[in-house]
């Protein structure tokens, strides 16, 4: 089970993939972590500040695990507004070349 949660605001998916490439293990520090879990959250509670920051209630929520050791640990990535907005987007463009 994962023991340690960190959060970061995002916003777009680069952003999130380049957090995570240079992330080092909590534990023995080596650079070498796997996603073993990912998962999209809907929110009720978002801290205030990050809510100011423009935090949407969306998350994505990753386990990641180091190759070297095994530890397990939880970053949790609030989703932006504009971030969920520019996926609203692309979701209604596709739809409408899909009805086409």
């Amino acid at each position: 089970m994962s023991e340690k949660l960190t959060e970061f605001l995002v916003k777009d998916v680069p952003e999130e993939y380049f957090i995570i490439d240079r992330m080092c293990c909590p534990k023995c520090r080596a650079p070498k972590l796997e996603r073993v879990r990912q998962e999209l959250l809907q929110l009720k509670d978002i801290p205030q500040v990050l809510k100011h920051e423009g935090a949407s209630g969306k998350a994505d929520k990753l386990i990641l695990k180091c190759k070297e050791c095994g530890f397990q640990f939880t970053i949790l990535f609030h989703l932006h507004r504009l971030y969920v907005e520019r996926l609203r987007s692309y979701t209604e463009k596709i739809l409408k070349i899909l009805e086409e």
